[in-house]
């Protein structure tokens, strides 16, 4: 008799940190010609059991090129919560079309579980002639996408690398630097 084969479809979603209905934001950019990445951390709950692939990020970016590229990085956890090794062998190179947007970033193909320690998805500016821009008031050129900030009220620290070196440190969502934030990124789960 014939068999048909249907591939799964995934029912559950999880969505944590979700962007839809933030309403107070700032925006970054990196000055200098040098590299530099923001992370933002997301903890494993026993709750992920049910959704364990990572299916979708999205990051919060202004750009005010036509477009402007930037990597994305998957980087699991270490045993004292640090950034250890990158879940991707890959560089996952996307592009941030013109305006603010929630810029996606597909990952469902790629079947990454969810790691018990942790995992951080990092930003990394790709210091490129095709995303340099030139603020004429400040004079100095910085790197687009700028990446949305939003509030932390945990007061975190974040990882950032730069000069190649890891290091921790404040995210400020305020130019008084008064306020922390984290990183605008969300992250779906499903199963």
């Amino acid at each position: 008799p014939e068999i048909k084969v249907v591939p799964k479809k995934h029912k559950l979603k999880l969505t944590i940190d979700p962007l839809k209905k933030i309403k107070y934001k700032s925006f970054i950019s990196p000055a200098g010609e040098y590299p530099w990445i923001l992370t933002k951390f997301f903890g494993y709950r026993q709750e992920y059991k049910s959704t364990p692939f990572i299916k979708q990020i999205q990051i919060m970016t202004l750009c005010h090129l036509d477009s402007a590229t930037f990597n994305v990085r998957v980087i699991a956890a270490g045993s004292n919560g640090d950034p250890d090794n990158d879940i991707l062998d890959k560089n996952l190179i996307i592009s941030a079309k013109k305006g603010e947007e929630l810029t996606a970033v597909n990952l469902s193909d790629l079947n990454i579980s969810f790691p018990e320690n942790g995992l951080y998805i990092a930003f990394e500016w790709l210091i490129v002639d095709q995303n340099k821009s030139q603020n004429l008031q400040l004079q100095r050129s910085s790197y687009a996408p700028m990446i949305g900030i939003v509030p932390d009220d945990n007061n975190s620290e974040i990882w950032m690398y730069s000069k190649g070196a890891w290091y921790k440190s404040k995210l400020f969502y305020n130019p008084g630097q008064t306020k922390t934030g984290q990183i605008a990124v969300e992250l779906s789960l499903t199963n």
